[in-house]
Order: C-alpha cells, then structure tokens, then sequence
C-alpha cells in the first residue's frame, strides 16, 4: 500500500476509490487545504 502523500496519490487511498465526485473535486482544487 502506498504513502497516503504519495506523489501518484495525491489524496489517501480510503478516499481516492469510494469517494464522491464532490469531495475528489474539492480535494483537486484545494490539495491538502483541510488535511
């Protein structure tokens, strides 16, 4: 399993897969703003 701040995931893997579209959106325009 890969870092969660690796440089090819730029969100956790628990929220790349199963998350939102919203939520993959905001975390896109805002990288680690609410991390």
């Amino acid at each position: 399993e890969p870092p969660l701040l690796s440089p090819t995931s730029p969100v956790p893997p628990s929220w790349s897969s199963p998350a939102p579209t919203q939520t993959r959106i905001a975390l896109l325009s805002s990288p680690f703003t609410e991390s």
